[in-house]
C-alpha cells in the first residue's frame, strides 16, 4: 500500500476482512491506526466482530456472523484508509485544575494535525497522585498522598512522567478496543484494579532504565545536600523506558519491549496491541498444559502409592512368614522335648500304665506344641495350589 494514497477498500472487502482477520493483526498487516479502520468501518456500515467472537473463536466454537446491511443513501461504498505517516502517540489532555500552569502536552499524531486521545480516568487519577506531595525513591517518582495511583506499576523519574502517561493512556485505549476490561484484582495484597483480556489477567509494568552512581560524600555532605546518611548510591534515569508484559504467574511468560535507538516504545504500539489480542489464547495454552502436568503428577503419585503399598504388604507376608517358620520350629522342637519326657516317664514300660496325672500332663503338652505350630494353626488355609508371588494371605 502506498503510505500518500492509502489502501482503498470497498464494503464487502471491509466485511470479508473485519469477520476473518482481528483488528489488531489488520492494523500491523496494512501498516494503518486501528481508528482509520473503525472509522472506515463506520461510514459504510459494515458491523465489527466483538471480543467474544474472536474468544470463541480460538476456542473452536462456530459463531453467527452479523449480516451486512444494506447501504442506505449517505453510506458510502468504499473509502481510502490512509497509512500512518507518524507513530501513534496519546495526547494526555491536562485538566486546568489539576496543572493550570502545564500545557497540555502535544505530541505527534498520525494526521497533519494531531489527534487528541480521551485520557482514561485511570490515567488521570495516577497523573493526579504522581503530581502531588512526591518525592524521589530510587531516582523514580513517588507520591506521599492518599490520592488514588491505580497505575503503581509506572516507575519512571518525573523528566519523563508525561510521556509515560502518554504511551499507557494509549496501551489503555488500544487493549480496550480489542476487548481488554479493567476488573478488580482478585489479589488482596493488590488493591489496583488489574486489565482482564477475556478470561486471562495481564500485569503491566512500565519503568525506565535508572543509572547508579556511587555517593562519595562525607556525612557532612550528605546533610548539607538533605540525603540521607545511610544513602550509598544516587539514581539518575536514563530516559530508556521499558515495558513488560506478563499475568504474575505461570500462564504467560513475560515479554518485554525498550526504546533503542531506531525506534522510541511508542513506535511498537500496534505489535504490543497484537501481543495483547494473543495473551488469552497464550493463557489458555499454558492452563492446559499445567492441568495436562498437574494431571500426570497425580497419576505418577497414585502409582507410587500403590508401588509402596505392595512393597509394604510385601515386607509384612515376610514378616508372616519369618514367625510362623519360627513357630514351627519351636513347636517340633516342643514335640521331640515331650516324647523324651515320655520315654523317660515310662522307663520301657507301656504308656498306658502311667499315672492319669501323667498323662494329663504329656496331653497338655502336646497341645500346647500344636498350638505353637503355624501349620496347624492354619497359616496354610490361604494358600492356593498354584505357586502365587505375593505369598498367603494376610489374614491369618
Amino acid at each position: 500500500m502506498n503510505e500518500t494514497e492509502g489502501k482503498l477498500i470497498n464494503r464487502e472487502e471491509l466485511y470479508a476482512e473485519l469477520w476473518k482477520t482481528p483488528v489488531s493483526h489488520l492494523v500491523v498487516a496494512w501498516g494503518v491506526p486501528f481508528a482509520a479502520i473503525a472509522k472506515a468501518a463506520k461510514e459504510m456500515n459494515v458491523p465489527r466482530p466483538d471480543a467474544a467472537y474472536w474468544s470463541a473463536q480460538r476456542r473452536g466454537c462456530v459463531m453467527e456472523k452479523d449480516p451486512l446491511p444494506a447501504a442506505g443513501p449517505d453510506t458510502k461504498t468504499q473509502v481510502v484508509i490512509s497509512a500512518a505517516r507518524k507513530r501513534v502517540v496519546a495526547i494526555l489532555a491536562t485538566e486546568v485544575a489539576d496543572a493550570p500552569t502545564t500545557a497540555a502536552a502535544v505530541t505527534e499524531a498520525t494526521e497533519p494535525e494531531a489527534k487528541v486521545i480521551p485520557v482514561h480516568p485511570l490515567v488521570r487519577q495516577t497523573r493526579r497522585a504522581l503530581t502531588t506531595d512526591t518525592y524521589l525513591h530510587h531516582g523514580v517518582v513517588t507520591t506521599r498522598s492518599r490520592l488514588p495511583n491505580p497505575l503503581r506499576w509506572i516507575e519512571v523519574s518525573p523528566e519523563l512522567l508525561e510521556r509515560a502517561l502518554n504511551f499507557i493512556n494509549s496501551i489503555i485505549h488500544g487493549a480496550l478496543a480489542i476487548g481488554g476490561r479493567f476488573r478488580e484484582n482478585p489479589e488482596p495484597h493488590e488493591p489496583t484494579p488489574r486489565l482482564f483480556v477475556g478470561i486471562q489477567p495481564v500485569a503491566l509494568r512500565l519503568r525506565e532504565v535508572m543509572k547508579r552512581t556511587e555517593l562519595n560524600l562525607t556525612d557532612e555532605e550528605k546533610k548539607k545536600q538533605g540525603i540521607w546518611p545511610f544513602t550509598r548510591y544516587s539514581w539518575t534515569g536514563t530516559r530508556e523506558l521499558r515495558l513488560i508484559i506478563g499475568s504474575g504467574n505461570y500462564e504467560l511468560n513475560d515479554r518485554q519491549w525498550s526504546d533503542s535507538k531506531r525506534r522510541k516504545l511508542e513506535d511498537l504500539v500496534p505489535e504490543i496491541l497484537v501481543h495483547l489480542g494473543q495473551v488469552e489464547a497464550e493463557g489458555n495454552r499454558s492452563r492446559h498444559k499445567e492441568e495436562q502436568r498437574k494431571l500426570v503428577e497425580a497419576e505418577r503419585a497414585r502409582l507410587e502409592q500403590i508401588e509402596r503399598r505392595k512393597r509394604f504388604e510385601e515386607s509384612e507376608l515376610q514378616k508372616h512368614l519369618v514367625t510362623a517358620s519360627d513357630n514351627w520350629w519351636e513347636a517340633m522342637r516342643l514335640r521331640g522335648f515331650v516324647r523324651a519326657c515320655e520315654r523317660h516317664l515310662a522307663n520301657g514300660q507301656p504308656t498306658a500304665d502311667l499315672p492319669e496325672q501323667t498323662k494329663a500332663w504329656l496331653d497338655w503338652a502336646r497341645k500346647q506344641a500344636d498350638s505353637m505350630d503355624s501349620i496347624k494353626a492354619g497359616y496354610l488355609r490361604g494358600v492356593r495350589q498354584e505357586p502365587v508371588r505375593q505369598g498367603p494371605q494376610r489374614q491369618w
